[in-house]
Order: C-alpha cells, then structure tokens, then sequence
C-alpha cells in the first residue's frame, strides 16, 4: 500500500519559489509577511466580527451616548488588543505598524476607554503625521474628545481635517464629522446648527439607508423648532431613499401626525387607515390604532374616539400606547364631557402605565393637577355639608339613617358574591366584552359645578364689593356652556346606565378588568357616610373660602376653565363677605376678565383693591396692573420709636431710653425691634446702670419670648454663665446654713448630756413642774443673748402653786431690788450698773442652781424679787463647791433663788412660759423671811453672769 501524498508536487513547488522571492527579497518583507498572517490578519478579523455585532445593537444616530458593549464584545476586543500589541513590541519596522496603533486605539474606543483610546491615536498621529492614517486618526481624536466633553478640541480637529477631507474626496469621513457636529448640536440644544449640519450630510452621503434615516431625523428636529411643513416634507422624503422596514413604518406614521398638526385631519387619518391597512406593518398595529384614535378626537368624532382609544387600552397592555391610551381618555372625559372625577381616573392609570419618555412629564402634571381637583372638592361637598348640618340638625340624622341603609345593602351585596365565588371556584370566569369598556360606573358624565355663573346676585351682607359694580359682574357670555352637546353626553350617559348593571354582574362573577376572576370587586356605599360637624359656623366659612379659592386658582391656571373659575372666585364674595380670602377673590376676578379680554371689568376690579386693601399685599398686585404707586409693605412704625431710645442711650439719658424701649416692646411686641428693644434695655442694665441681676431678668424674657431671634442666640451663652453662677453662690449659703445647723445641733446635744450628768448625781431631787403641754420635755437652746420680751416664764403645778412670771418689770424695777439687796449687806450701791464684765441679765437666759443650805439658813429671798428677778445674786463659790444641794421643798414656797453664776458651771438653763425647768432645788421655808446677808460686789463687778 502506497503512502498517501499531502503535498502535491505542485504545492511544493509553489512554496519553495515563494521562499526563494522572500529570501532574496529582504528581510522587511520577511517581517511584514509574519506580521500580517502572524497577528495583523486573525486581529482584524476579529475586529470585524465584533463592529458587525454592534451594528446589531439599536442606537440613536445622532448621539454623543455609545451603546455599552454586550455578550463577549469586551473579550473579544481584549484578544484583538493582545495581538496587536505584540505587533508594536516586537514588528516595529512592519508596515502594519501604523494599522496596528489605530486597530488598538479602535477597540479601546468601542470598550469606551477613552483616555488610552486617545492617547493611542495621538501616538499614530505623532508617529505618522504624513502617513496614509493621520486623516482618519485626527476623526478619531475628535470624536474621542466629544465623547470626553471635550467639545471645543473636539472641533479643532474636526474643522482641520474637514477641507483635506473635502479636497481628498473622503466622503466617509465627512459624512463622520457631519454626525458628530449634529450630535453635538442636538446634545446643546441649538437645533437650527443641528438641522444645518444633517442637510450636509446627506448632501455628501451616498448611503441611501443612511440618508433616509437622516431624513427622518431630520424631521424630528423641525418639529422641535415648530416648524411642522418642514418636518412633514422630511418625513415623507424618506421613501425616496432606502429605508428599512422600521424607519419606513415610523416616518410614514410621523407624517400622518404631522398633518394632523398642520390641520388637514382628514389627510391624517387616511394616511394612518392605509398604514393600518397594510399587513407588513401589524406589528405595529398598537401604534397605528392608537393615532387613529388621537386622530378622530381631532375630527370631534368623540364617540368613535372613545372606542377606540378604549379597545387600545384593552387589547394592547403593558405597552406604550395603552399608557397613551389611557391619557387621551382623560382628556376625552375632561375637555369633552366635562367629568373631572373620570379624567382623574385615566390619569392616574396612564401615571402607573409604560410611557415614553417625552410624555411622562406631561401625565404626570395632568395627574397632579386632577388629585388635588378631586381633594378640593371632596373637601368642599364635606365642609358644605357641615354647614347645612348646623342651619339644620335633623338633616344630620336623615342623612345618617340613609346611609346606614345603603351601607346594610351594600354589605348584603358583598356577601352574596362571596358566596357566589366560592360555588364557582372551579369555573372560568367570563370574558369581559372589551371593545366596549365604558368609563368608570360611578361617573356622572356631568360637570360638577353649576353652569350658571351669573354673579350678580345681591350679598345679603353689607359692604359686598361686587354691588359697586353692577351688572358688569356678568360672565362672558361664550364662556358659560362647557357641557358637551345634549344628545352626544345624554347617549354617553344613557350607555352607562346601560351598562351599569353589567358592570355588576361582572362583579359579582369575579371578573376584574383583566378578565382574571381571581378577585371579588367590593361594591362600596354610593352615599357618603355623613360627618357630624366639630367647629364653628365661621370655622366652617373660612375653610370653605380657603378651598374654593384654591379650585378657582385651579380652573384658571391649569384646565383653562374660565366659567368654572367666576363661579367660584364669585361664590367667596357672595357667600363668605368676612373671609380674607376676598381681597385675593377679587384680584383672580379681574385676571379672569383680563384673560377673556374684558379689561374694563378687570379694571373695575383692581381698582377695588387696591383702594379698599391698601393693608394686604394683593393691593401692590392690583397696583402694577393699574400702573399706580406700591404701597410699602416693609414701613414698621416701631422704627421710629426705636430710633428715638437708642438716642437717648447715645445721650446718656438712661432713664428715658429704657423707658423708649419698654414702649417699642409693649405697642409693638411683633416687630422686628421688639427683641432688640428688650436687648438694648438689658444691655443698658448691664454696662451703664451695672445692675446685673435686672439685666439678666431682661435677657431671660429674651429668650422666652423670642427664643428663635439673633438676639437670644447672642445673650444665651452669657445667661447660661450667669445662671450658673447664681446657683453655686446658692449652694454655696445652702451649705452655710447646713453647717450651721449642725453645729447647732451638737452644741445642744452637749449641754444636754451636761445636764443630764448633773441630774444623775445621788442625793439630788429633780422636781416636775406641770404646765399645759402635759410634761412637754424641755428644748435647751444655745447660750445666746435673747431680748428681755422673750423670757417669759409661766410655771403652774397641779397643786395650785402661786405662778411667778419672770422678765415682765421694767429695768427700773430689777435695779431697786438689786439695791436693796446691796443695801442689806452693807455693799456700796452702784447706780449706773456699767461696769466691765457685767451683762444686762434681761438680754442673757439664766441659769439656775440650787442654793447651799448654810447660805439659805441665813439668807431670806426679798419680796419684791419673787416677782421678777432681773440680777443674779452671787454666793460664795467655795460653798457651793459646785456641788447641787437639795434643799427642803417646803421652805421654797415656789421661790426661785438666785445663785452665784460660777457655782452653775457657765450653763445657761432657757425657760419661758411653756419649757420646764428639769432640775429644781427646794429652798427651806424658814429661809424666807430671813434677810438676805451681805454679798461682795466686787465679784459681782468683775466676773458678772455668762
């Protein structure tokens, strides 16, 4: 068996020649040959796949925005920059090298890595200014510039290679620069620049699927500038080029629209019929219906419209043109019917549905303005009904009966379908009959608010602004009716009655507006349940005034409904005289007239304002639309005031500018001098009169009164330090006081225990004396000097011992018994009673020892001292020996007996009429009437009582 040949003789000699050329060739061509099929070839190959797979991606033509790469797009360019690169590192010398730097540049382009995209174009250009690739490198960094929104580099380059583009017949390239300039304008904004430069391109284009995609463009960009001919003649030049199936289909639509914009709705909607007609486009069937629609609504075929814009809705959810769909409803039951509770309902189902972007805004503010309509009024019937609930109590009571009738049969209803669901689990539920949905059952199909907006009507109250202008109050009379024509609304009605009680049969099967069935719809009380009213009548009149102020604002401003808006603006003058909502009525009055083009009423109106609300800022308003003088709002009559105390205090005249400044703060508390006022009157305070504490009580009210001010913001951090301080300074005397007390407290607690001591002796006798307290223990004070009116002592036993009252005389009385004592022992009398060491015993307690018997045997107590003894009568110490002797009770006859204050030891025994003196010696009856002997004096005088 012969082996099998692989290489024909032929093949071998085709190599072997092709080997010979190369060699002898050099060894360039040697390069350039391993370079292309090594890496240049399988990179560019690679390349190629990946733009053809990007052309599969949409983009918008003219946009400065690349489509972020998808699928295996980045790995791919990743492998073609690796091949590549190896090119430059090791083939420097190739000819492939130039091809190599912009291929790379290309790919980091396409991965929108635009800085090393750049830099590798740069790097061509620099590299090779004069090679075949410099022209088409220079587009590249223009266009990589743009994307860098670079945009004025970006020019540079591209006004510099556009004449050597021109003068080289490079059409590509030209056609390059021409998108990009048109991105760049349309990316500004400067939509005339836009359309100049896309006129251009297609000029030197000669790609007939490129220009007409341009065209469409193109018309796109007349209609931003409002030029709708132009941009009908684009859209139907299209179809002289080579569209393709989609641009075709979208700018033939365009063009039906347009025409419809330009008022030829007949034309419109023929053209639109034959796209609808023509099968290769059903897939956009949901567009083509959906301008039909919009179309006749152009044409007033308002029942037409209605249908099937309805069937839109129905049949093609969860697109686009449902979420249309359900917004031109809206607009179909708001500008035609007049039903604002239904237009709210197809507004806020078009807000929730899929939109384009250009249109999201524009459902959004229509969904807004409907929401508060529907608040306002909901409000408004619910306050009115209030009102008549106070003029009429039993309505109040009619009306709640009613709805608790319609509430139990509601409830009855809702039962029933529960029911009825649960035996039809298992069944499907019908199909709703969609192409013949109607607006919600609860739609009145009537404008709710009176068409009558006459407001001539006569005030009850005085004063009505209106009167002064008579008849001149009377509406437009082409603005009044904007009901629909009576057959067409009262066919529409009779076909919701109609359908009403299909509507609740689907109901009561489970059907829902998608035809699932998995759902019972829970019918809800056609009554509202009545509110009983919890504010005044004026309350009510005020929120009444307020909330048809602001439907009338509504009616005027958003749904251009100048009737409706007399009606309301009127009904605050008429029905609400008191409100402050009139001045503001009147001014929105005359701006409806202005807007109808009645300027005279206008005027009429404004003139009211401005010379009857002068005190309300609405006057300037009027002012301007008169052309007269504003009045200043800002004039603040506490200025003046201000002025004048601050003066004062500049003067010096403290007194007065205090004064000043009480008065700004009391006739003007809500100024904005008030609290700079107080602040001024406290700083004086503080810094003239240096009476802290009166200026600190002004910066308290400061900050009470004005807490949010710059001025209670400056003086708090000081207040704060000051109210500190007061209270340390406080603690600080608490804890004086404290001390003290315990001080107190352990000095009593001392000479109590002394006593005590002294009382625990043997031999002693301790003698209790009764008085009213019942045996009230004694209190011992400190040994401090007391007023002579203050020792009062009243001594009473149950035996009905003689009481002896003791500091009652006067000092001329305690001085004659001291003198007779001194007199009786033979002692020289000292009158003035001023010498050193003696102490008025009036001011001093006494205290009392018992008296040694020897010394009593001898002695006898004067009379007159029973009764008030005001002197101690010293004893001879070395007889007392500071001992307590007992002396017999009898002879004491409940005489007290003074005795030497040494012998007592420096105590002090306080009595007054209702302590007790606990230890008592009885003195020896027989001592009494003895004489008193003599004492010396000299020891009185030197040492005297403690």
């Amino acid at each position: 068996m012969k082996r099998k040949n692989y290489f024909p003789i032929a093949k071998i000699r085709f190599l072997w020649i092709t080997l010979f050329i190369l060699f002898f060739s050099g060894c360039s061509y040697w390069n350039d040959f391993t370079a292309y099929f090594n890496l240049y070839y399988n990179a560019s190959v690679k390349f190629d796949e990946v733009v053809e797979q990007l052309k599969t991606q949409k983009k918008e033509l003219f946009s400065l925005t690349d489509t972020k790469p998808s699928g295996n797009v980045n790995e791919n360019l990743n492998k073609v920059i690796e091949k590549l690169s190896k090119i430059l590192q090791f083939y420097r010398e190739s000819a492939y090298f130039d091809d190599a730097l912009l291929m790379i540049g290309k790919s980091f382009y396409l991965q929108q890595d635009y800085i090393k995209a750049l830099r590798k174009f740069n790097e061509l250009v620099t590299t090779f200014p004069d090679g075949d690739l410099a022209l088409e490198g220079k587009l590249w960094m223009g266009k990589t510039n743009f994307r860098l929104r670079k945009f004025d580099e970006g020019n540079k380059f591209f006004d510099e290679i556009k004449e050597m583009a021109e003068s080289e017949g490079e059409t590509e390239i030209l056609t390059d620069i021409y998108a990009e300039k048109v991105s760049y304008f349309i990316s500004i904004e400067s939509y005339p620049e836009a359309i100049a430069n896309a006129e251009k391109l297609v000029e030197v284009s000669g790609d007939d699927e490129k220009n007409a995609l341009v065209m469409y463009e193109l018309g796109k960009l007349y209609l931003k500038i409002d030029q709708p001919e132009n941009a009908s003649k684009s859209f139907e030049a299209v179809g002289d080029y080579s569209p393709d199936f989609d641009t075709e289909f979208q700018a033939r639509l365009e063009f039906g629209k347009t025409q419809r914009v330009l008022g030829n709705n007949e034309i419109s909607l023929e053209i639109l019929e034959d796209i609808y007609s023509e099968s290769i486009f059903n897939e956009f069937l949901d567009q083509t219906e959906l301008q039909i629609g919009i179309t006749k609504i152009a044409l007033k075929r308002y029942e037409e419209a209605f249908d099937q814009l309805t069937a839109v809705d129905t049949v093609y959810r969860q697109t686009q043109s449902s979420g249309l769909a359900k917004y031109y409803l809206g607009e179909i039951m708001e500008k035609y019917y007049g039903n604002y509770d239904s237009a709210n309902v197809y507004y806020s189902r078009a807000i929730a549905a899929s939109l384009p972007v250009d249109m999201v805004d524009q459902v959004k503010r229509k969904s807004t303005v409907f929401t508060q309509y529907k608040k306002i009024k909901t409000d408004l019937n619910q306050f009115n009904k209030q009102l008549a609930y106070l003029d009429d109590p039993e309505l109040f009571v009619k009306d709640s009966i009613a709805y608790a009738i319609e509430k139990a049969r509601v409830d009855s209803v809702n039962k029933l379908n529960e029911e009825e669901k649960l035996g039809e689990d298992e069944l499907k539920p019908e199909t709703e009959d969609t192409n013949n949905q109607q607006p919600p059952a609860d739609s009145s199909f009537q404008q709710q608010q009176p068409t009558d907006g006459n407001l001539q009507q006569k005030n009850p109250a005085d004063g009505n602004p209106l009167q002064q202008l008579g008849d001149n109050m009377q509406p437009p009379t082409g603005d009044k009716n904007t009901q629909p024509p009576t057959g067409d609304r009262n066919r529409r009605q009779s076909s919701g009655d109609k359908n009403k009680s299909q509507n609740e049969s689907r109901n009561r099967r489970g059907d829902t507006e998608g035809g699932t069935g998995q759902e019972v719809e829970l019918l809800k009380p056609t009554i509202p349940e009545p509110v009983k009213p919890t504010i005044s009548s004026d309350s009510l009149h005020s929120v009444l005034a307020k909330n048809e102020y602001e439907l009338g604002g509504l009616f005027l401003t958003e749904l251009q409904n100048t009737d409706s808006a007399f009606y309301y603006y009127g009904g605050i003058i008429k029905k609400h005289p008191k409100s402050k909502y009139i001045a503001r009525a009147l001014f929105a009055l005359g701006t409806t007239y202005s807007t109808v083009n009645q300027n005279s009423k206008a005027d009429s109106l404004f003139q009211i304002v401005y010379n009857d609300y002068k005190t309300e800022k609405i006057a300037n308003a009027a002012a301007n639309k008169l052309n007269k003088p504003l009045i200043n709002f800002d004039f603040d009559p506490a200025e003046e005031l201000y002025l004048l105390a601050e003066n004062k205090m500049k003067e010096e005249k403290y007194d007065d500018a205090i004064n000043g400044f009480i008065e700004v703060a009391d006739k003007y508390p809500k100024s904005v001098f008030a609290p700079k006022a107080w602040l001024s009157r406290g700083w004086i305070l503080e810094n003239n009169l240096k009476m802290y504490d009166s200026a600190a009580v002004v910066y308290d009210s400061i900050t009470k009164k004005f807490p949010n001010s710059v001025y209670a913001n400056k003086i708090s951090p000081k207040l704060s330090t000051y109210k500190a301080e007061q209270k340390r300074l406080e603690a600080v005397r608490d804890s004086a006081k404290q001390a003290d007390s315990l001080a107190l407290r352990e000095k009593m607690k001392l000479e109590k225990a002394k006593l005590d001591s002294l009382n625990s002796k043997p031999g002693k006798q301790t003698i209790g004396v009764s008085d009213s307290t019942m045996n009230k223990q004694e209190e011992f004070l400190p040994d401090v000097p007391l007023p002579a009116d203050s020792l009062n002592i009243n001594q009473t036993d149950t035996s009905g011992i003689k009481r002896i009252e003791l500091g009652k005389k006067t000092k001329a009385d305690s001085t004659k018994v001291k003198n007779d004592m001194l007199k009786q022992s033979g002692k020289e009398v000292n009158t003035k009673n001023n010498k050193p060491g003696m102490t008025d015993s009036s001011k001093v307690k006494k205290k009392f020892n018992p008296v040694d018997n020897k010394i009593q045997n001898k002695t006898a107590v004067p009379k007159d001292s029973l009764k008030v003894i005001k002197s101690i009568t010293p004893v001879d110490s070395s007889a007392a020996k500071n001992k307590i002797v007992p002396i017999d009770s009898s002879a004491t006859k409940n005489k007290i007996v003074p005795i030497d204050s040494s012998a007592a030891k420096n105590k002090i025994v306080p009595v007054d009429s209702i302590k007790v003196i606990k230890p008592m010696n009885v003195i020896d009856t027989s001592a009494v009437n003895r004489k008193v002997p003599a004492v010396d004096t000299t020891r009185i005088n030197s040492s005297g009582p403690k």
